[in-house]
């Protein structure tokens, strides 16, 4: 069994569907970059360092649980995919529930949430895993939202 390990940056933004369901769509794009996490005598730091590659593509919808209005404090349900190109894509549903809230007074929202991998096409066709995501949204709707993989090929 082979084993994928895989931490990015995705960003882009999230907006609600217009056909009048609630549901919102979200799109984000990672490029290759190296990820250092430095430790030392004045804490824990990240060096994030952009190199040549293409760029991984993030799809997702994202519905409340109880089916209404989505916001900060409810929980949520996410599923999509994850495309490397070549037409590596994986295929991704919500463990349990995301959740999202206010970070300070920015108007800044972090949250968490918790992938289950099923599959996919190409590399990744019969793949399971679970891929973490830790994402920030703006009131304009941007996100930023790292995700760390970890992916098992029979």
């Amino acid at each position: 069994m082979r084993r994928i390990l895989y931490n990015m940056e995705f960003k882009g933004r999230g907006e609600q569907q217009t056909d009048g369901e609630n549901i919102w769509i979200t799109q984000s794009f990672a490029p290759c970059m190296r990820i250092t996490t430095e430790i030392d005598a004045d804490g824990v730091d990240v060096r994030m360092e952009e190199i040549d590659g293409p760029r991984a593509e993030f799809n997702s919808k994202v519905q409340a649980h109880d089916g209404g209005e989505f916001g900060p404090g409810k929980k949520f349900r996410e599923w999509g995919t994850v495309s490397f190109g070549n037409g590596n894509v994986l295929n991704f549903d919500t463990v349990g529930a995301g959740r999202f809230g206010p970070v300070g007074d920015s108007g800044v929202m972090q949250g968490g949430i918790v992938w289950a991998v099923d599959g996919g096409s190409g590399l990744f066709e019969n793949a399971k895993g679970i891929i973490t995501s830790n994402f920030a949204v703006d009131a304009a709707g941007d996100v930023v939202d790292y995700h760390t993989g970890v992916i098992y090929l029979p």
